[in-house]
């Protein structure tokens, strides 16, 4: 099932309306995926307060809290595998004034695509 929605941009505003409603002034951010032969998926980035109503395929994301994102940080710290974090630090040092801590922060940066 798929709910009509209707976005009309300017250079300097956005109005997203959903099923008649206009939640422009709930959305802080949209994103919309087409792809050939499969319906258009729109994707509402709203406050974490508030109340929506409605039926039909809609995804509603909210930013993660603070506590959140520490608890999925620690989560996946928690799954680093120590060996492999040193084998991939060791062959970077260049003295013994090199920082071991550096390396280790430039190595998870890179794992994460930064």
């Amino acid at each position: 099932m798929t709910t009509p929605f209707t976005l009309t941009t300017t250079p300097d505003h956005t109005t997203v309306v959903l099923d008649g409603v206009d939640l422009s002034g709930d959305v802080e951010a949209v994103e919309l995926s087409i792809a050939p032969g499969r319906p258009a998926h729109l994707i509402l980035h709203i406050p974490t307060t508030g109340t929506i109503s409605g039926e039909g395929a809609v995804t509603v994301v909210r930013e993660p809290t603070d506590d959140e994102l520490r608890e999925r940080l620690a989560s996946w710290l928690g799954e680093l595998d120590p060996v492999a974090v040193d084998a991939a630090v060791r062959p970077r040092l260049r003295g013994m004034r090199d920082s071991y801590a550096e390396h280790v922060l430039a190595i998870l940066r890179e794992s994460l695509g930064g």
